[in-house]
């Protein structure tokens, strides 16, 4: 098990293969395989017009983490699966370890988040 904790990484709203997916809000990445196929980031919580246009009222969509992986890439809206959604904590990141550690193909490394920095696996 080889991994490096870097600055964290920002991945823009928008994204996808043609940089037109809408995410709602930019995208910490907490762990990425180093060739990016697998990547598990929270979105951020952010509001947003109730019926996309304004003078309708907003409507608070809460953080998520989601979990991305090469499966999803084929997937016309490009998102990965969602874990959890409201507060993401690190214990909530290690109620969802199973499912983490089947994607990202180890075991144990989920100690080693600091949710501040990027994990990569080599």
């Amino acid at each position: 098990m080889k991994f490096e904790l870097v600055d964290q990484i920002v991945l823009p709203r928008y994204g996808g293969r043609n940089g037109g997916i809408d995410f709602g809000a930019n995208r910490r990445v907490l762990v990425m395989k180093k060739d990016s196929s697998v990547l598990l980031y929270i979105r951020a919580g952010y509001s947003a017009a109730q019926c996309g246009v304004r003078g309708f009222g907003r409507e608070y969509n809460p953080a998520l983490l989601q979990l991305q992986t090469p499966n999803d890439s084929n997937s016309a809206y490009y998102l990965g699966v969602g874990l959890a959604e409201g507060r993401i904590s690190k214990p909530r990141l290690l109620e969802r370890a199973d499912k983490i550690e089947e994607a990202f193909e180890m075991k144990d490394f989920l100690q080693h988040v600091d949710m501040r920095k990027t994990l990569v696996i080599e």
